[in-house]
């Protein structure tokens, strides 16, 4: 059954970055295609007066609309209670951080209602703590990962901590490392990727990387080569200093140097046909709520990781550059 019901939001945005209010209705909060914007969103209000769907919205503006749901999940909906085993690698009244492992979605969405990570989180919290959060759709989701890439994730436990960590990512005072195994080798032992990110045209799941200073968002990656086998394959650390959706990925494509496995940005490689996308997120720092100095956290590697490197050790022994982890 569609049913339409008036919605008020607060916009999360970069300061001083203005965005259309379609737009961020469709692809910031994935509410609905582009497509169908008119058939599902109308009577838009910023700040309490009417607007069109052209209106620039910025960080802090209160944005009010009528929403019809057409898709089969309200995506305001309150997700449902599942036990899900959660790897814990930190709790504490306010704060849990989770090894998230690969192929598990982080909230439900259209295709993904349930089994997702904050189906479990609801079924490992405990009472007092769902109720901080009423009808929220995502509980204590601050950031999030993609569906193939494993790691830590930090969940808020109340509304509290969820503002205060919402503001430390939006400060970029959070500081996140990932390893990534790569098909090919960055330009450099060490460096900085500035490539900003658009929508690619034809396929909208997919983005791209672009020249133009007007559009996309900017996207900052640092990165340090760990190990390469002659220049077919590398081990990286990757430390993005924003936070776009599937920044590193793009950003390794256009380098020359795909993600190993990456069913989007690479190719199927003949000496890893089948593998899983090599991309964990391996360490956050970050100041906990209510303490004063960073912590960093650290999600151990896959046993894929341990086994890709030694297969590559073994297919180019002999040919390996220094290893710079040690």
């Amino acid at each position: 059954m569609n049913d339409a019901e008036i919605r008020t939001v607060t916009v999360e945005y970069p300061e001083g970055v203005a965005v259309r209010f379609d737009k961020y209705i469709c692809e910031c909060l994935n509410l609905c295609p582009r497509s169908k914007i008119k058939e599902c969103c109308t009577q838009m209000t910023v700040n309490g007066k009417p607007a069109k769907y052209s209106a620039p919205v910025k960080n802090g503006d209160i944005l009010g609309f009528s929403f019809l749901f057409r898709e089969r999940l309200n995506p305001f909906a309150k997700p449902s209670a599942e036990a899900i085993e959660l790897e814990i690698l930190y709790e504490d009244e306010s704060t849990l951080i989770v090894n998230k492992p690969y192929g598990l979605v982080v909230h439900p969405a259209p295709g993904n209602e349930t089994g997702t990570l904050v189906n479990g989180i609801l079924s490992y919290l405990n009472e007092d703590e769902i109720d901080e959060f009423e009808e929220e759709s995502r509980p204590g989701i601050v950031h999030r990962l993609d569906k193939d890439t494993s790691g830590v994730i930090l969940i808020a436990k109340h509304r509290e901590a969820l503002d205060y960590y919402a503001s430390c990512f939006r400060e970029r005072t959070v500081q996140k490392e990932y390893r990534a195994f790569l098909r090919g080798v960055l330009p450099c032992g060490s460096g900085e990727i500035r490539k900003r990110l658009v929508r690619h045209r034809k396929d909208r799941k997919r983005y791209t990387v672009t020249e133009s200073p007007e559009c996309g968002r900017s996207a900052v990656t640092f990165y340090r080569e760990l190990k390469r086998w002659k220049d077919r394959y590398s081990l990286a650390a990757l430390f993005p200093r924003t936070g776009r959706t599937h920044q590193l990925r793009v950003h390794m494509q256009a380098e020359g140097a795909a993600i190993l496995g990456d069913p989007i940005y690479g190719r199927t490689d003949s000496l890893f046909p089948g593998i899983r996308l090599m991309l964990h997120a391996y360490r956050l720092t970050v100041v906990l709520f209510g303490e004063t100095e960073p912590r960093t956290f650290e999600a151990p590697l896959p046993d894929i990781y341990r086994e890709t490197e030694e297969r590559l050790d073994e297919l180019f022994s002999g040919r390996n550059a220094v290893d710079g982890r040690k």
